[in-house]
């Protein structure tokens, strides 16, 4: 099972629409999952600011390889900010996506068709190398990270290739370090952009 959250936080809580969700809420419930047998095996990455707090006191013998965006005392970093929030032509007024996020995203797409062997591992490691204005974290299970991408992001050989009128535009999707916001100052930014 693969899972990708992206939301706010803060230390110990992620952030729905509506509620938020505490850490010791979370893992319980990755816990009872694991009890009850709904996954083999696990991989959760997290995007949030303060992320790396969620996951302390993840077991290690529950099957959960997880990554945070930021340690439990910083925040994450948006990307794609203004200016350079632009889809064909418009400026949207906000950050485009978030450094973590783009980072394991554009990795991913980068590798096809090659990602059928990079491991969850490489990944995480050239994130981590590339994400530079906060602190990638991994907890739980370490073992999974030998196991290839494919497994649980998706497998190219079955969902096709990657559709080669985007490669022009993944090619030059480099994310925008240097424009990169904290989290909790994008709506400042983007207020002061306009």
């Amino acid at each position: 099972v693969f899972v990708n959250f992206v939301d706010h936080g803060g230390v110990n809580i992620i952030g729905f629409p509506r509620t938020t969700m505490h850490a010791r809420d979370l893992v319980a419930a990755l816990t009872k999952m694991h009890s009850a047998g709904m996954y083999k095996e696990l991989v959760f990455y997290l995007e949030a600011c303060e992320s790396g707090s969620m996951f302390t006191s993840l077991p290690a013998d529950i099957s959960v390889y997880a990554t945070t965006a930021a340690n439990a005392h910083e925040s994450s970093w948006g990307t794609y900010c203004m200016p350079e929030d632009k889809v064909e032509g418009k400026h949207i007024g906000s950050c485009l996506g978030d450094l973590y996020s783009v980072t394991w995203m554009e990795d991913t797409d980068n590798q096809s068709p090659a990602a059928a062997s990079e491991t969850i591992e490489t990944q995480t490691e050239r994130v981590k190398r590339l994400v530079t204005k906060s602190h990638v974290q991994v907890f739980g299970d370490t073992t999974i990270s030998s196991e290839l991408i494919t497994n649980f992001e998706g497998d190219t050989d079955s969902a096709g290739q990657l559709d080669t009128s985007l490669a022009p535009m993944i090619a030059r999707a480099a994310p925008q370090r240097d424009a990169a916001i904290r989290s909790n100052d994008a709506a400042l930014a983007s207020a002061y952009f306009r």
